[in-house]
């Protein structure tokens, strides 16, 4: 009767290692695939946000009445058309 018991604590054993291997599996799956998308992010948000246009202040309206005055006062459209 005991070998019975054994090969039964075997089995359950063996059934347990084989739930917790494909937990295992399963959390490495989900680091891996979150681990991807922390790279895609990375990329996204490059390594200095300082430097972003979005970061920086607005311009004065003096600053873009100069920009205007150097730039688009002598702006001709029909410059720029194809002939």
């Amino acid at each position: 009767m005991s070998d019975i018991i054994n090969i039964e604590d075997l089995k359950r054993l063996k059934d347990l290692r084989d739930k917790y291997e494909k937990q295992k599996q399963t959390i490495q799956y989900e680091i891996e695939r979150l681990q991807s998308q922390l790279e895609i992010l990375d990329y996204y948000l490059g390594d200095n946000l300082d430097n972003e246009w979005h970061s920086k202040p607005p311009l004065s309206n003096d600053k873009i009445t100069e920009l205007y005055k150097d730039f688009m006062a002598t702006y001709n459209p029909e410059d720029y058309k194809d002939k």
